[in-house]
């Protein structure tokens, strides 16, 4: 017997029975599963366990909530003095370079900008419902600012 129980992401939330009929079983020729399709508003813990000969199994797996999933993304604008011929895919001296870090809005996220071993500071905090998003911004980049 397989049981399926949900709880909410909160350590103390009880575990409920996840309903049958909101499962499609699926069988193949060697093995055999269950889908559940449904839409979550906010983090939740899953939980699978089965029995047998006796003995008694489980697995855990937390569904995060999030506008998107994490990602660092990077954006820079061109200088007033920049050219047409320069390389749309290259950052010269003069951009602005926005550094943008989305993650789940959780306290298990602890998230900095560092370059050449130094954190920047100077961060922009946004929040949505269920992500977060931590903008650097580099005004007027210089040869010194280079790196990887």
């Amino acid at each position: 017997m397989v049981n399926f129980l949900r709880r909410s992401s909160v350590s103390s939330a009880l575990w409920i029975d996840v309903d049958r009929s909101e499962l499609m079983e699926l069988r193949g020729t060697y093995e055999s599963g269950y889908l559940w399709n449904t839409t979550v508003q906010d983090d939740l813990d899953l939980r699978c366990e089965g029995e047998r000969d006796g003995k008694t199994s489980f697995e855990e797996k937390r569904v995060r909530a999030s506008e998107s999933e994490p990602y660092v993304r990077t954006n820079w604008s061109r200088s007033s003095y920049s050219t047409s011929q320069e390389d749309p895919k290259e950052i010269y001296e003069g951009d602005n370079v926005q550094l943008t870090c989305t993650v789940p809005n959780d306290e298990e996220w602890n998230v900095q900008w560092v370059f050449r071993e130094h954190t920047i500071t100077e961060v922009y905090n946004m929040i949505d419902a269920h992500s977060r998003q931590l903008i650097a911004t580099i005004n007027n980049v210089t040869g010194s600012n280079a790196g990887e």
